[in-house]
């Protein structure tokens, strides 16, 4: 999420999933509460798994999906805050100082391999 102008910035990511026919509906919502959006998409999301003339037409701005080089222009704004979640961290990396596969002592070992 990002501000531009005064209104927040959603940056939607679509993959090849059958939730994906569902994304005009988030894009819609977020547009009615005054947010701008902008849609990054997998190649396999662009093969019918959603509208993408309708998304665009919603959004105003051309769905990304391909790679840039930094000295192309982005279609969309860059961001100012990044969110992740923390059960999405990659194997290996730390959460509040410890790894993430090691909890803090006395505490189980759940779902490790």
């Amino acid at each position: 999420m990002t501000e531009q102008a005064g209104k927040p910035f959603l940056y939607v990511v679509v993959c090849a999933a059958g939730i994906a026919a569902d994304v005009d509906k988030l894009v819609g919502a977020a547009l009615e509460r005054d947010w701008e959006v902008g849609v990054i998409a997998t190649p396999a999301a662009l093969n019918g798994f959603f509208d993408t003339t309708a998304v665009e037409t919603l959004t105003g701005r051309p769905i990304r999906s391909a790679w840039r080089t930094p000295a192309d222009p982005s279609p969309l704004p860059a961001a100012g805050r990044r969110r992740r979640r923390p059960g999405h961290l990659q194997h290996g990396q730390q959460v509040g100082g410890r790894h993430r596969r090691h909890p803090r002592p006395g505490h189980p070992v759940r779902g490790g391999r």
